[in-house]
């Protein structure tokens, strides 16, 4: 759940003590009553802000990591096709 306070602050009129977007988690048990019924339901709600960064930040290496392989990539093959130009046509070896 992505909580953006300083929209809640402009709709309810909070206090500038937070900003920003925040990330929350919300876990929901139902809490039976004797009567095998739904009594009550507990509500945890708790900010994940910080691994949710982290995640975003992870990801965002991830891809270019991924991208720099991928270039080295295309790099080798050409090089490898060079190599065989030379070995083919002017008889260049090389161990």
């Amino acid at each position: 759940m992505k909580l953006d306070f300083d929209s809640l602050r402009k709709m309810y009129d909070l206090p500038p003590d937070r900003s920003g977007i925040r990330y929350l988690e919300m876990m929901i048990t139902p809490i039976p009553h004797p009567d095998h019924a739904v009594g009550w339901i507990l509500v945890q709600i708790a900010d994940i802000t910080e691994r949710k960064v982290a995640e975003i930040a992870r990801i965002k290496q991830i891809r270019v990591i991924d991208e720099l392989i991928n270039q080295l990539d295309k790099r080798w093959i050409e090089s490898d096709k060079i190599l065989q130009y030379l070995q083919k046509h002017h008889h260049i070896r090389f161990r």
